[in-house]
């Protein structure tokens, strides 16, 4: 059977209304087109893993990360759904903006 690995790389995910905020919203708005259709017609494989590496959001951290907060929404969850997968079939890697 089939494993499907996919993996995403500096993402840059940002506050909404921003450029990059825009850039990663349109991307994920593609990903997940192309993931309901590969699903749909039975090319994903069984269980396949995601692999978010880099640069996930343009600036982490701090007492108030919205981004974090926007990336799990904006991202993370259509992605993961699209999939068809839960969180432990998700690898984060950060990068230096987190």
């Amino acid at each position: 059977m089939m494993q499907t690995l996919i993996h995403i790389t500096d993402l840059h995910h940002s506050a909404e209304g921003s450029m990059l905020g825009e850039s990663s919203r349109a991307f994920v708005g593609m990903a997940t087109e192309c993931l309901n259709q590969m699903r749909n017609e039975g090319e994903l494989g069984a269980n396949p893993i995601l692999v978010f590496s880099g640069d996930l959001v343009q600036k982490g951290g701090g007492a108030n990360d919205t981004e974090y907060k926007s990336f799990e929404k904006s991202a993370l969850v259509p992605i993961t759904e699209a999939l068809g997968i839960g969180y432990d079939r998700v690898v984060l890697v950060p990068g230096n903006h987190e």
